[in-house]
């Protein structure tokens, strides 16, 4: 019976405590297989000195927390409790709680919630934090036995490994958050879709380039054109590349004859053979607009490279295409006062060129700030 319990423990280890979401419902059956009142499994920081209630079973939670927050004040029980080595119970620690004893606050609050027997199993540690399981029982309960004790070292590998499994998976989601932040800061509207068009991923540029009515809109949840023929060669596109693997396409979009035309590039996502879940039918699509594909602002060019109130205005206007010509036009200024502003541009940026401008402006890395 005993050991038909430890398997269906041992799953239930593996089930629910993954996600780190029901330690109580494992410490509960924890407490019935051990025969102890109380259990409790903790995260404790040594740097910070604070402890986080990872899960507890048992009417003496309030007991727990004030015995978690003593251990950590006092420096002695910590080392004790460091000094055992994973994987092994510290067991029967009995703490004699007569009324003769020398006051102490650790004793005093032994003695006032009645518990004789505290067992440890410290399950992970390094030099930063610990996770440590606890297991309580009263001054009139017994203590572990050698049989307790052989279950709980039986069930630590799979503690260990469903805690060190759970900090890859969190490391995982904190690189693919971190990608994803990037990717919404990159001057290119990026857009990742099937076969079938329907969005997977979409940045904050590809919403604002979408937005912006420029040829493409979505519908639920999928990539549509506005007329029938971009339809149909943004599907032909994302085909070909599905099919060709390596292959990739563009094409350009244009809803209204006064604005330069959506341009449209097609990439296979191609992920690493070691990858959990490569993307194999995924193509990324990458939105460029030379009136919109910038974050840079005129507040930024002035404070970066120096650039007065009309020069920023000047750069940002021919990062989204204008000439020169067009620039005094809309100033109502002459060609050369344009000229001789680009030409300060040009030194106090360092550059030589409207392409070197444009570059700067497009691809420079103050386009991945907030």
């Amino acid at each position: 019976m005993s050991s038909s319990l430890l398997m269906d423990l041992t799953n239930k280890i593996y089930d629910q405590g993954a996600n780190n979401q029901d330690w109580g419902s494992v410490l509960k059956e924890l407490c019935q297989l051990i025969k102890v009142q109380s259990a409790s499994l903790t995260f404790i920081s040594f740097k910070q000195k604070t402890f986080l209630p990872l899960g507890h079973h048992g009417p003496d939670y309030d007991f727990i927390k004030k015995y978690q927050s003593t251990l950590i004040s006092q420096e002695s029980s910590l080392d004790k409790i460091q000094e055992l080595p994973i994987g092994a119970v510290k067991n029967n620690t009995e703490h004699i709680t007569k009324k003769d004893q020398s006051s102490d606050l650790y004793a005093d609050l032994l003695t006032f919630y009645k518990i004789g027997h505290i067992s440890t199993l410290n399950i992970l540690s390094n030099e930063h934090c610990l996770i440590k399981l606890d297991l309580y029982n009263t001054t009139d309960q017994q203590c572990l036995s050698k049989r307790e004790t052989h279950y709980l070292e039986c069930l630590h590998p799979h503690f260990k490994r469903t805690f060190e499994f759970s900090d890859q998976i969190r490391s995982l989601k904190e690189k693919h958050d971190a990608f994803l932040f990037t990717l919404s800061k990159v001057p290119l509207g990026i857009i990742i879709v099937d076969r079938s068009l329907k969005i997977n991923y979409i940045n904050k540029l590809a919403t604002l380039l979408i937005e912006e009515g420029l040829g493409i809109h979505i519908e639920n949840g999928s990539l549509k054109a506005h007329n029938t023929i971009d339809h149909r060669k943004i599907q032909s596109s994302i085909s070909k590349v599905l099919d060709t693997k390596n292959m990739a396409a563009s094409l350009q979009v244009k809803k209204d004859s006064d604005r330069k035309p959506l341009e449209l590039s097609f990439r296979h996502a191609k992920f690493s053979k070691k990858s959990a879940a490569p993307l194999l039918n995924q193509v990324v699509l990458y939105l460029s607009c030379p009136e919109l594909c910038s974050f840079s602002t005129e507040r930024t060019l002035q404070e970066v490279y120096k650039l007065t109130s009309a020069e920023a205005l000047l750069a940002l206007a021919i990062s989204k295409g204008l000439t020169l010509q067009e620039i005094a036009n809309e100033r109502n200024v002459s060609i050369q006062t344009v000229r001789s502003q680009l030409k300060s541009i040009f030194q106090k940026m360092s550059i030589n060129s409207q392409s070197d401008l444009i570059r700067h402006i497009l691809t420079s890395v103050h386009n991945l700030t907030p």
